[in-house]
């Protein structure tokens, strides 16, 4: 049976000497939960995982650099709950580690409000008995200092998969989404564009009107008449990069 952890700890990212306190205040990490999953010797097709989600706050924030990882996850008793190996490909689907052991694509940005949410996940759960973790972690926050348009031009929205459809844009990732996939003749189409590493300002097709009232509220991009050929220009954050380490203990119940 799997049987679900859960615990509250607000911690504080530390800061590097050279930043002013001023800087150093700005910028706040939150253990929200921390669950974990742990599988019977009956249920062999469940898999032993532990999922922390963590909440930064920062003015401006706009993402997580490619090299945030994290380091270190440890109990009490000395066990590491980091693994990288061939069989995580079987028995997850993907290697947490390539994406260091942060869920990227579950991660929600609000620059506006200054906060980003991501989940870590290690595929191995604390000792029984176990009370404390250690968690390290090495840090790259992306911060909005600007913002830019980019134009793709003759881009094909007809047949859109269901994990969307990904398109480069200045060098950054951008995917869209159909989640009106239940009714793809739905006129006009309505699409929810995310960055992948970072928080998308704004995404408009050209020709589109400015006065359509968008049925999802998660939609971003609307699409009207034809979709081959379509021109659309992505406003995209001009950001840079403050680099911290962290480590923290925290109660696992």
């Amino acid at each position: 049976m799997l049987t679900p952890k859960r615990s509250l700890l607000a911690i504080a990212l530390g800061m590097a000497t050279s930043m002013s306190f001023a800087q150093a205040a700005d910028v706040e990490v939150e253990i929200e939960r921390v669950r974990t999953l742990s599988a019977d010797q009956d249920q062999r097709e469940a898999v032993p995982e532990t999922i922390i989600d963590l909440y930064i706050s920062m003015p401006s924030i706009a993402g997580l650099g490619d090299s945030s990882r994290v380091t270190r996850l440890e109990d009490d008793q000395g066990k590491s709950l980091l693994r990288s190996d061939s069989q995580l490909v079987e028995s997850h689907g993907f290697d947490p580690a390539e994406s260091g052991y942060l869920l990227r694509h579950q991660m929600v940005v609000n620059s506006e409000e200054g906060w980003l949410r991501v989940p870590v996940y290690a595929p191995e759960v604390p000792e029984e008995g176990a009370e404390t973790g250690i968690l390290e972690m090495d840090l790259t926050l992306q911060v909005v200092e600007g913002s830019q348009q980019s134009v793709v031009d003759n881009l094909d929205f007809s047949d859109i998969p269901a994990w969307g459809m990904d398109i480069e844009v200045a060098g950054h990732i951008v995917n869209c989404r159909d989640e009106r996939r239940e009714r793809p003749d739905d006129q006009p189409l309505e699409l929810y564009c995310f960055m992948q590493e970072g928080s998308l300002l704004d995404a408009k097709a050209d020709g589109s009107s400015t006065d359509y009232e968008i049925t999802n509220d998660r939609a971003n991009l609307v699409i009207e008449g034809e979709r081959t050929g379509v021109d659309v220009t992505f406003e995209l954050p001009v950001t840079r990069t403050i680099e911290r380490s962290l480590r923290r203990e925290f109660a696992w119940n």
